[in-house]
């Protein structure tokens, strides 16, 4: 699985200011491995244990003692699937016939893609509950 599709690259994103909304929740020994398209996050305490922040569920789910264990594939498939929501992606952001214009719904810089009606509230993770916002 390239990553790169379902990410946002952090490098020159104000991760203080992203993760300032969440302290509440994740506490202050958190900092962002990765930002999904969604927004949510992978994050690594001090002790290099990692957790997966549902921005959109308002949760927080310890995922393994040891982040080596994302990077050599040791999470469960259905872990993988929860953080980066491939087949929604796919549903967003087809794969473009050479020659075609992306789609209107692309991501621009700074944009994460968010849920009209969030799953918690009852909302469907289907594309057309799906809107782009700022990241902040």
């Amino acid at each position: 699985m390239n990553i790169e599709k379902f990410t946002i690259p952090i490098v020159g994103l104000d991760t203080g200011l992203i993760l300032s909304t969440w302290r509440w929740l994740i506490g202050e020994d958190k900092e962002i491995i990765l930002l999904t398209k969604f927004g949510d996050l992978l994050l690594k305490d001090k002790a290099d244990a990692i957790y997966f922040l549902s921005t959109s569920d308002g949760t927080i789910e310890h995922l393994s003692d040891h982040s080596r264990d994302f990077y050599n594939n040791r999470l469960s498939a259905e872990q993988y699937v929860e953080l980066f929501q491939p087949e929604l992606i796919a549903d967003l952001e087809p794969d473009l016939t050479p020659g075609l214009e992306p789609a209107g719904n692309l991501l621009k810089a700074g944009q994460v893609y968010t849920f009209l009606k969030l799953p918690a509230m009852g909302g469907e993770k289907t594309a057309k509950n799906v809107r782009r916002i700022e990241l902040y």
